[in-house]
């Protein structure tokens, strides 16, 4: 048995023991006055739970005593009363924090959040739920526990609780608004109100009420309270907030005054952050301050969203309120039929006493998706009939002695059904938990039906074929799913992504092995024939993170040189297998076959497939018609070069060709005499260290001048007033020695682009342009930004080179005569986005990353760039930075790196690129005018339905077929090897 086992048995038996402890009437004993010990002075956890239900709860506890300075570690068990040695014990990645500080003094007040997934199979009735303080490394020694009337407790603190909706009292911590956890807020249709800040109880009395806001923290209630109303109808959906402010004069001191998109939020407003979808991928953000000022936004992007809605604030005495009327076609959506779901949050910032509340608390940013509660428009019972999934038997159909279990079952869904049919449309919160409970667990025999079923059919587990750029949730796959042959068409030098979802059919943990093989399937030697020689084979297995919301995604792809993956009973995870074709490879086919199997003993027959690669001989990456770039800020390299170079490999290996100088991490900052001298020499070996780094991988560099951070002037270069004769002499003579050295080190003009100024066109960036061509002509000026004034526009074009502007500024109806412009001045184009803050993980692959390759590719956009893949804290665990961007496409190791699913959709998008421009070329060079039209369809399909996995298939397949037939690829097919026999 391995040491992590003993410990969870130990661990086991320990909560076990406590549990019978504190069920039984004796007494605990004394408290010694040496040993550690907490009271808790407030529990807030719901008091009723369903099985498969994630539960958040907080717990504050007084230090009577720190005790030695190990025993930190708050630890959680969600115990049956009826099945006492069935604790489940709460893992500690799911504490916030997992451990308190080593120093703790008498009557510190600490605070714990933990985060219970209440089992599948938990027993209806009775439960606890359990905490201690215990030692990290040590199950057996906890400190002592008292109430919060003094009595001692022994080991254990308890919450009594019921699972599945028994009877209990909700305390403090349940919900306060209409909608419960486990009930979404209802938004019925209303008349239009008059939108003047006034809410009229007469014109809001149809509306979905939220009667109470909670502390953003979710430790209680607000010291000021908000209400809030939701209604709709076919053309808007109307919010209205309602805040008590007792120092109202001070609330409405604003701090500045803007018209549109200015930093509302430093002063008291309200804000509606919605996701018209049934998902969490993005959102919309509305905010509006007291005095009316108002801000919108698409995640974090404030600038290419600005739609017409209305909105009107009004003051009172002791309060203040808000209206607002956003059409739907602003939300870029038709009016939700009944039925339909959104997620979304309502927030208030206030100022008079520093102070965050919300309806859903989010314990962070508002922006955080994975928070937002539900809406559901009109009606839960048609949400509940949309939603409610059917009774499905298996292929091969129900096993013999299973029949007459199913066909009961059956009847149970149908009789489900019927009820449900007969309940009133106007559905009560009460009904609609009722039949959501009864559903769960229709759902539940279903699932174990299913896996009964698949035991008695002699399968312990299952394969199916996933699409490998959409989230993947771990949901089960069906049996009859096809897995192949795995029918491949690949060029030179190009990876293809193939994902497999296995799931475990036994009540036992199983280990299967996944590989790829050579030769005859069939013969007992086949062990001895790993891999497909000339082929790059890689397994790897989509690992589960947590996002800066909370969310688990399975983001991070962890390579298994043995191809082993261990299932726990039930359990469907996803197995990668990603395919190289060598840039120098000679065969014109390759053949093998993957084979996935159990190797612990679990009965099952082995599942595999053939793989057969057809070789188109032109490499795909052979002078690239498309430039990437992030904002990798390499400033560690000389503590790791090993480390930083395999990050910068990957960079090149995912189409990045473009470094990135910072002036901060990379260039010299010096002082410049008063009369704007500078010195003789500068120290470049900061710069150095990087172009030593990066030797051989960019064909690009892009220079940051990073002398202004928004409106303000950094002062550690130069440290003169910006815009002297004398600071423009000291300028010029910096630039002039850095470019100097770019020349001694063989990075010439053409090699590299400066930006004057990042994301601005005003009048200091046209300036810093100006001085750089005054300097040297050749050198290509990059502007990060753009703007509806043409003046402005023309004035920075004539110095500029290369134009980037935000992904969101090419839609705007405002923004078109720019981009004619510079369309007309036949300046390239090159677009860049950026994170959505603490959503980023929980975006969808194909559509945030690999489908704007092929948008770039339909608008003539020939860079592409993303802020940032590497970047803000670590992405592995977010608590530390759980209030910043969550941006990073990549998991560092100390091996390296491993790539995201997003940054594998990203290498795949840049893949596709390459791919149209090849095609394009040759349908180009023959004149094929209907080939060029088919190809725009195929570019258009993808770009319309950019989740659709099918379309984006037949495009590449389509792609690759008109490759083939080229001269090029024919001339290249005289070597007619077969790898792989």
């Amino acid at each position: 048995m391995s040491l992590r086992a003993i410990r969870q048995l130990i661990g086991l038996v320990a909560a076990c023991a406590v549990v019978l402890c504190v069920m039984s009437s004796r007494a605990p004993a004394e408290l010694e006055p040496a040993q550690a010990s907490y009271q808790v002075t407030r529990w807030q956890l719901p008091s009723t739970m369903q099985p498969g239900q994630r539960i958040v709860g907080n717990v504050s506890v007084k230090v009577l005593a720190p005790g030695a300075e190990t025993i930190a570690q708050p630890r959680f068990w969600l115990v049956s009363k009826s099945q006492p040695q069935r604790a489940f014990a709460v893992p500690d990645r799911q504490t916030t924090p997992w451990d308190w500080p080593a120093k703790r003094t008498a009557g510190q007040v600490l605070n714990v959040s933990v985060t219970i997934d209440v089992p599948e199979d938990m027993s209806p009735g009775p439960a606890q739920v359990l905490f201690r303080v215990g030692h990290g490394g040590d199950e057996s020694h906890f400190a002592q526990i008292l109430d919060e009337q003094g009595a001692l407790l022994g080991e254990a603190a308890r919450r009594d609780v019921m699972i599945d909706g028994g009877a209990g009292t909700d305390d403090a911590a349940a919900d306060v608004s209409t909608a419960s956890d486990d009930v979404p807020l209802l938004v019925r249709r209303i008349k239009p109100p008059t939108i003047d800040g006034i809410v009229s109880a007469d014109e809001w009395k149809d509306a979905a009420v939220v009667s109470e806001f909670v502390e953003n923290s979710g430790s209680g209630k607000p010291a000021a309270q908000t209400r809030a109303r939701i209604g709709y109808d076919d053309a808007n959906l109307y919010v209205a907030f309602e805040c008590d402010e007792p120092q109202l004069p001070q609330a409405a001191r604003a701090r500045f005054q803007q018209p549109r998109d200015a930093s509302v939020w430093d002063n008291e407003c309200v804000e509606l952050l919605i996701s018209p979808r049934d998902d969490r991928a993005g959102y919309l953000h509305f905010i509006i301050d007291i005095l009316n000022q108002r801000y919108d936004a698409i995640g974090e992007d404030p600038w290419g969203f600005n739609p017409p809605w209305q909105s009107a604030t009004k003051l009172d005495n002791g309060r203040w309120s808000a209206e607002l009327a956003i059409s739907f076609a602003s939300l870029g959506v038709g009016p939700p039929a009944s039925g339909q779901r959104w997620f979304a949050n309502l927030c208030r910032e206030r100022k008079a006493v520093e102070e965050l509340s919300a309806w859903r608390a989010a314990r962070g940013a508002f922006a955080s998706p994975g928070t937002f509660g539900s809406w559901v428009f009109g009606s839960l019972k048609s949400y509940l009939a949309d939603t409610a999934s059917e009774f499905v038997a298996p292929a091969r159909g129900w096993p013999k002695e299973l029949e007459t279990e199913a066909a009961a079952l059956g009847k149970q869904f149908e009789g489900w059904r019927a009820r449900l049919s007969e309940a009133a449309d106007d559905m009560s919160p009460e009904e609609y938990r009722r039949f959501s409970l009864e559903l769960a667990e229709l759902r539940r025999q279903h699932a174990k039906l299913q896996l009964a079923a698949a035991r008695a059919s002699g399968i312990s587990f299952a394969v199916a074929r996933g699409w490998p750029y959409q989230q993947f949730s771990g949901e089960a796959s069906k049996l009859d799913q096809p897995i192949g042959p795995v029918e491949l068409t690949m060029l030179r030098d190009e990876w293809v992504d193939l994902a497999f979802n296995l799931t475990n059919h036994t009540d036992k943990p199983i280990v299967l092995r996944c590989m790829t093989y050579h030769g005859d399937a069939d013969e007992k030697t086949a062990y001895m024939r790993p891999g497909i020689p000339g082929l790059t084979t890689l397994w790897q297995q989509a690992t589960a993170v947590a996002a800066g919301d909370g969310r688990v995604v399975h983001d991070a792809l962890v390579p298994s040189q043995a191809g082993t993956i261990q299932l726990a009973p039930a359990q469907t995870t996803q197995a990668w297998l990603s395919l190289h074709v060598p840039a120098d490879a000679t065969a014109s086919s390759f053949a093998g076959y993957f084979q996935i199997k159990p190797i612990d003993g679990t009965a099952g027959e082995p599942v595999s497939a053939p793989i057969r690669i057809r070789v188109v001989p032109i490499r795909l990456t052979q002078n690239p018609p498309l430039h990437g770039f992030t904002w990798n800020f390499a400033g560690e390299i000389e503590s790791n070069r090993a480390w930083w170079r395999a990050h910068l490999e990957d960079l090149a290996a995912h189409g990045i060709d473009t470094c990135m100088i910072s002036s901060l991490n990379h260039l010299p900052r010096v002082q410049a005499q008063p009369d704007g001298s500078m010195p003789d020499k500068l120290d470049f070996t900061r710069l150095d260290r990087l172009l030593d780094a990066t030797a051989g991988l960019f064909r690009l560099y892009w220079i940051n001048m990073d002398i202004f951070e928004k409106a303000s002037i950094r002062t550690d270069l130069i440290g003169l007033e910006f815009g002297t004769p004398q600071y423009e002499r000291a300028f010029k003579a910096w630039l002039r020695m850095v470019l100097a050295h770019l020349e001694k080190r063989g990075i010439g003009r053409e090699r590299f682009m400066i930006n004057p100024y990042d994301e601005s066109v005003d009048e200091r960036c046209r300036l810093l342009a100006r001085w750089i061509k005054e300097v040297d002509s050749q050198i290509r000026i990059v502007i990060d930004s753009s703007t509806p004034d043409l003046a402005v526009a023309r004035e920075m074009d004539a110095v500029t080179d290369v134009w980037v502007p935000h992904y969101r500024q090419f839609f705007p109806a405002e923004m078109q005569p720019f981009h004619e412009l510079i369309t007309r001045a036949g300046k390239p184009r090159w677009v860049y986005w950026y994170s959505e803050g603490s959503a980023e993980k929980g975006q969808d692959p194909a559509r945030y990353y690999l489908a704007k390759f092929w948008w770039a590719f339909d608008n003539d956009v020939t860079g592409i760039g993303y802020w940032a893949q590497q970047y803000y804290g670590d992405p592995w665990y977010r608590k530390d930075w759980a209030k910043s961007y969550d941006t990073a496409l990549w998991y560092p190791t100390e091996g390296g790196v491993l790539p995201s699913r997003r940054w594998q959709a990203w290498r795949q998008g840049w893949q596709d690129y390459l791919l149209l421009a090849l095609a394009r070329q040759q349908l180009r060079d023959r004149n094929d005018a209907a080939g060029l039209a088919t190809l725009k369809d195929h570019v258009r399909q993808v770009v319309d339905f950019p989740g659709d996995p099918l379309r984006a298939e037949r495009a590449r397949k389509w792609l690759k077929s008109v490759l083939a037939d080229s001269p090029t690829a024919t001339r290249a097919t005289g070597v007619k090897e077969t790898a792989g026999r």
